[in-house]
């Protein structure tokens, strides 16, 4: 997702999930197709290179995973402060947990 207007869409008609490091809005999209992925981080979480190293790791995760994420959905991924110093393998572990849980 690129646009602004998308992440508040996703964040006001989505359904939440929380994982310890992470919020996660879901919400519908096209049929089919797979999950459309958005990420942000506030200055809460760190200063640039902290935030776009996690925005870099949930990417990532996506990448590997994609058909981990739900399908046909758009997802936003919100980091918190507890996001900063996880490894890859801590950020798969939540994120494809939520959405296992969430099945």
């Amino acid at each position: 997702m690129t646009r602004r207007s998308e992440y508040l869409e996703v964040q006001g008609k989505g359904r939440k999930l929380h994982t310890k490091s992470f919020l996660l809005f879901v919400s519908e999209g096209r049929a089919g197709e797979p999950a459309r992925l958005g990420i942000t981080a506030s200055k809460k979480v760190g200063g640039a290179v902290v935030r776009n190293r996690v925005k870099r790791l949930v990417r990532e995760v996506y990448r590997l995973h994609k058909l981990g994420f739900p399908s046909g959905k758009r997802v936003v991924v919100v980091a918190k402060t507890e996001a900063v110093g996880l490894s890859l393998s801590d950020v798969e572990r939540e994120l494809l947990g939520a959405f296992r849980k969430r099945s």
